[in-house]
C-alpha cells in the first residue's frame, strides 16, 4: 500500500514539475509579450471624485487651488460627488490632486478619458 502511494505521489510530482517548468518552445530572447503589449500611459485623466470623506473643508480648499474656482462652486462640487471634478487633466497634475486628496481622505479615481465623436 505504502509503495503505490509513494509511486502516485512522484508521478504527481513529476506532472507538476514538468507544468511549471518552462516551455522550450519559448527562448530567453524572444520578449515577454506581457509586457511589450502595454498600453503608453495617457496624458490626460479625467478627474472622478468618488467620496469626500471626513474633511470636506479640506477637500474644498485643496479643489479650489488646483482648478482656480469660486467657493461656492468647490462647495457645490464637494456636496455632488461622487462626479467628474475635472476632465482632460494633465497627466502629472491630475496624479498630484489624486495624492492630495487621499491625503485628506477623499476617494478619487482617475480614469482615461473617452473620445469625442
Amino acid at each position: 500500500m505504502k509503495k503505490i502511494a509513494f509511486i502516485l505521489f512522484a508521478a504527481l510530482l513529476s506532472s507538476l514539475m514538468t507544468f511549471a517548468a518552462p516551455s522550450s518552445r519559448q527562448s530567453s530572447q524572444e520578449p515577454d509579450l506581457a509586457f511589450t503589449n502595454q498600453a503608453p500611459e495617457a496624458e490626460f485623466f479625467d478627474v472622478y471624485l468618488k467620496d469626500v470623506g471626513i474633511n470636506k473643508i479640506k477637500v474644498v480648499k485643496i479643489l479650489r487651488s488646483y482648478l482656480e474656482i469660486d467657493l461656492k462652486v468647490a462647495y457645490e462640487l464637494v456636496q455632488e460627488a461622487p462626479i467628474v471634478i475635472k476632465e482632460s487633466m494633465p497627466a502629472e497634475k491630475a496624479k498630484e490632486l489624486q495624492k492630495e486628496l487621499t491625503e485628506v481622505g477623499a476617494t478619487v479615481e482617475l480614469r482615461t478619458p473617452k473620445p469625442k465623436k
